[in-house]
């Protein structure tokens, strides 16, 4: 097979065909450099007005790969290796154990040997000989194939497909498959159960393009599938439709308490998002009165929030009291994050109430256990601006450079803003006016 390089050399000084080198490129990777998918690409264009166009479009399905591929490759083989070759084209990459729950054979180790023994547009993955995946072009021609042979039907090998990954721990091949089988009834139960993961390891993206892929039938029955279908929503931003969403969910619900509390704790966070406190306390109060108890995520992150909208809004005793309540749910919970914030608005209840060497105490302890939290730079914020009450000015500079540099590693411009703004203020302290004025520029 061709470089790169020699692909170019190939249509520009060989064939005579003058392509921008973005094209060109997508015809290399398209046909992995096959030197005859090259010529066959470049008759083609002889051919077709717009280079560009044609480029993008081709594949497997292209008249002349397909006929070349099709005459020369694919009638050569035996009518057992046709069947192999058909029923295990819709995978992606192919194992053996694979290979034979979608055939109902057991010669799936001998087939893909044999094949990439004879460099039947079939290549190796790893050096064990575990993993093998078809050239792309010769694997359209087989799923183009496929539709019109007497094979399964494609939908049933997916889900055969589905099936296999699933139970052997490949959540994510499982689910593509489910989606590209049409069962949806299968596909939805296997989002579901793929969710919290992916929430946790910040795919949303991936979410959001299963749960567009589901018919909105079988996601509007399914409360569950609504409101996780809102948090990726609201986590990407779309408040809109996760409103949207979330009433289709509370619809769903009736009367089941514990669907009505997690809808509840949905909204909370919508209202947080959009800034309106008077419904954040609505809300929360109503979710913290229908969670079970030992629903502890849910109920610390809900709690935690509500701690911190009347910390804000001066109600200092319904503060602490959503605050002590957060603290060990998210302890429980093992939401190292939740607490800390707890422990830090905590702080702040005594420091408005005056305590503040208790406040400076507690915000200290917290400063190891923070570091590897975004939080960091806010104890730090507080703790310069004790030091700045008390017109220890070197300790509160100190404190203000340590936040700011941290808020710089984490990006958050909002501490950065607040830090700078604190050094301002210092400087005046010191009476140095003409550094204060550089730092706020």
């Amino acid at each position: 097979r061709f470089s790169p390089a020699e692909s170019a050399d190939f249509f520009t000084q060989f064939m005579g065909i003058d392509l921008q080198e973005q094209d060109i490129g997508v015809l290399h990777q398209r046909t992995e450099g096959w030197i005859t998918g090259l010529q066959l690409a470049a008759l083609s264009l002889r051919s077709h007005p717009d280079a560009h166009e044609f480029v993008r479009s081709f594949s497997g399905s292209n008249r002349y790969v397909l006929d070349y591929l099709f005459e020369e490759v694919f009638q050569q083989q035996t009518p057992e290796v046709q069947s192999f070759l058909l029923t295990t084209s819709i995978l992606n990459r192919l194992t053996p154990p694979l290979c034979d729950a979608l055939t109902g054979r057991n010669d799936g180790r001998t087939q893909l040997q044999a094949l990439e023994k004879t460099n039947l547009f079939i290549s190796m993955l790893d050096a064990d000989g575990c993993w093998y995946r078809y050239q792309h072009l010769f694997a359209d021609l087989l799923r183009h194939l496929l539709r019109t042979s007497a094979e399964p039907a494609e939908e049933q090998l997916h889900k055969r497909a589905s099936q296999w990954y699933w139970h052997n721990g490949y959540q994510r091949e499982a689910v593509r498959h489910a989606l590209a089988s049409s069962d949806w009834e299968h596909a939805a139960r296997l989002v579901a159960e793929c969710s919290d993961a992916l929430f946790k390891r910040g795919e949303i993206a991936t979410l959001l393009n299963w749960y567009t892929k589901l018919p909105e039938q079988v996601v509007q029955v399914s409360s569950d599938l609504s409101l996780s279908y809102a948090w990726a929503l609201m986590l990407s931003g779309q408040f809109p439709l996760a409103e949207e969403k979330i009433l289709q969910a509370e619809r769903t619900a009736q009367d089941d308490q514990t669907s009505l509390g997690e809808v509840a704790a949905a909204q909370v966070f919508l209202a947080q998002s959009l800034g309106d406190g008077g419904r954040l306390i609505e809300k929360s109060h109503l979710a913290l009165s229908l969670l079970p108890a030992d629903q502890l995520t849910q109920r610390g992150n809900v709690a935690l929030g509500l701690g911190i909208a009347y910390w804000h809004t001066g109600h200092l005793d319904a503060a602490q009291q959503a605050l002590e309540e957060a603290l060990p749910a998210c302890q429980g919970s093992d939401n190292l994050y939740g607490e800390i914030a707890s422990r830090i608005f905590l702080a702040r209840t005594l420091e408005v109430r005056g305590q503040l060497r208790q406040a400076f105490a507690d915000l200290e302890a917290l400063v190891q256990p923070a570091q590897k939290i975004p939080l960091l730079p806010l104890i730090y914020l507080d703790l310069g601006s004790l030091h700045y009450d008390w017109d220890d000015l070197g300790a509160a500079s100190d404190c203000l450079s340590r936040a700011l540099e941290s808020s710089q590693r984490t990006g958050n411009l909002e501490f950065q803003v607040i830090a700078t703004m604190l050094f301002a203020r210092l400087k005046l302290a010191q009476g140095d006016t003409g550094a204060a004025q550089q730092t706020l520029k």
